[in-house]
């Protein structure tokens, strides 16, 4: 009895033996888990957070071993953390030659079996409805511990991101904005994990293969415009720049640029930067002014106004095709169905500094123009006709006789000197009074002159000519107007002298008129 029951025993310890020997055949694999933190996927309002079915990938390496890559994935985004699974062989453990440190990467797809990462950041990005950058885009990297894995099947990650954000608003009615540097925004690049100090594990920018120092943005997918209540937000490669110029489109196809000047712009990984890009944007136009003749580099005034207030005063430069290119203020386009404006030939008649239209006419006779030009213009304009008003200027002409050696023309009214003007509704300047009333020249005689003057009515006129010997003859024109773009001339040739050098009319009682002797 005690055997048989010895061999139930013995019969019963093999079976348990083998039953056993069953149940404790190892797995292949393993599930663990990585609870990734300080995330750094898609946006929510100023936090960067997980989406659902996030995944990443990560790469276990050796010395002496394959390197196996495995990706972990979650069902639980929506936070600051989030917990990802995955499957990993048994075989992949710090005990069997793997290191302790290894490299996880998101989106998954961007890390190849071997570990390397390679990334596209577009030039040309979209923007989600809710002002965050596209899913997926934000390239992040975290260090990821199998000594952890090995001992409780999960470990913690931080992620940090490899690029910076410029964040920003825009007004109604835009519907694209770019941004260009000096150096790389954007591109194809290889992407080098440090291995040290506090940033272990953030991927940074290697040599681009293709780069573009522009980078653009659109309204989300069926939206023709950006929404002036949020803030929108690009990717960018970290680096400090030298320059930054914004352009912004409107939805009339009207571009606004605006420089941010220059200086030293610094974006640093995982950080973002708010920009006001919603105010002094210009908007580049160019006219051509007709109905004279202009040549290279001959400046122009233009004035835009609203309400009888200067909106925006600029100096024009004329290029080779005789166009005027400038830029109008964003402030200005805006109003740009009401706002008006004038132009002005030469510039120097508009004293910019002063919101004033002035012009000198110097009362030497010292004169460096021809005429005083001006046309009507307005935002939208392309051409400035100034051949629709006349010169602003009138004009006196003589011919000074032999042996004069100066001419003094004086006049009851100020004709010479600076005046203000004003500028009618249809782009006429209209010259004020000047403030001096006496020209002197000292001529080259004979000689014909054509003196510039500012406009008079019933004015008198006396000129005065004087000799090589001192002796001195006046004639008095009376009675003369000389309005906007007329001329009047003085005859001047039947005035002589005596041979002595003196006037030999002594009964000559001045007045308009010939002379008798």
């Amino acid at each position: 009895m005690k055997r048989s029951i010895l061999t139930l025993a013995v019969l019963a310890t093999v079976v348990a033996c083998h039953e056993n020997k069953v149940s404790i055949e190892p797995s292949l694999d393993r599930q663990v888990s990585i609870v990734a933190s300080t995330t750094k996927t898609t946006l929510s309002e100023n936090t960067v957070v997980w989406s659902d079915n996030d995944a990443i990938a990560v790469c276990f390496k050796g010395d002496a071993v394959a390197p196996h890559r495995a990706v972990f994935s979650t069902t639980s985004g929506g936070g600051k953390s989030a917990s990802f699974t995955s499957t990993l062989p048994n075989y992949v453990s710090v005990d069997e030659g793997y290191n302790t440190d290894a490299y996880a990467v998101y989106p998954a797809a961007k890390m190849a079996d071997d570990g390397t990462v390679t990334f596209s950041l577009p030039a040309a990005q979209v923007a989600e409805e809710n002002g965050s950058f596209a899913s997926g885009l934000n390239l992040s990297s975290a260090v990821v511990s199998l000594a952890d894995l090995d001992e409780d099947g999960s470990a913690g990650a931080i992620f940090l991101n490899a690029f910076s954000i410029i964040r920003f608003s825009l007004s109604e009615g835009m519907e694209s904005v770019e941004i260009t540097a000096d150096k790389p925004l954007t591109g194809d690049a290889p992407m080098v994990f440090t291995t040290e100090g506090t940033d272990k594990g953030r991927l940074t920018v290697g040599t681009p293969t293709t780069s573009s120092n522009t980078v653009s943005l659109t309204p989300a997918v069926g939206v023709t415009s950006f929404d002036a209540a949020k803030n929108y937000n690009v990717l960018v490669y970290p680096g400090t720049y030298a320059t930054l110029n914004v352009k912004v489109t409107d939805t009339d196809g009207i571009v606004y640029d605006r420089s941010l000047g220059t200086g030293s712009y610094e974006f640093k990984a995982s950080n973002y930067y708010t920009f006001n890009f919603d105010t002094d944007y210009v908007r580049t136009y160019t006219f051509t002014g007709t109905g004279r003749t202009f040549a290279e580099n001959d400046k122009v005034a233009a004035v835009f106004m609203n309400g009888g207030a200067v909106l925006q005063e600029e100096e024009l430069t004329a290029a080779a095709d005789l166009s005027f290119t400038g830029k109008l203020l964003k402030s200005v386009v805006a109003v740009e169905s009401t706002a008006t404006g004038f132009a002005v030939y030469p510039s120097t008649a508009y004293a910019m500094e002063s919101d004033k239209i002035s012009y000198n006419l110097p009362a030497d006779g010292t004169q460096n123009i021809s005429e005083l030009w001006s046309a009507s213009l307005t935002p939208s304009t392309t051409e400035a006709a100034f051949s629709s008003v006349v010169s602003a200027l009138g004009k006196v002409k003589f011919t000074v006789p032999s042996g004069i050696t100066i001419v003094k023309i004086e006049c009851d009214q100020n004709f010479v000197g600076t005046a203000e003007m004003t500028v009618d509704a249809d782009g006429k300047l209209v010259a004020g009074a000047g403030d001096a009333n006496v020209i002197t020249i000292n001529p080259a005689s004979p000689q014909s002159y054509e003196l510039y003057i500012y406009p008079v009515t019933e004015a008198k006129f006396t000129v005065t000519l004087t000799n090589g010997t001192g002796a001195a003859v006046d004639k008095v024109f009376a009675v003369q107007t000389v309005g906007a773009g007329e001329e009047k001339e003085f005859e001047l040739s039947d005035i002589e002298f005596g041979k002595d050098g003196t006037f030999e009319n002594e009964d000559f009682v001045a007045g308009e008129g010939t002379f008798e002797f």
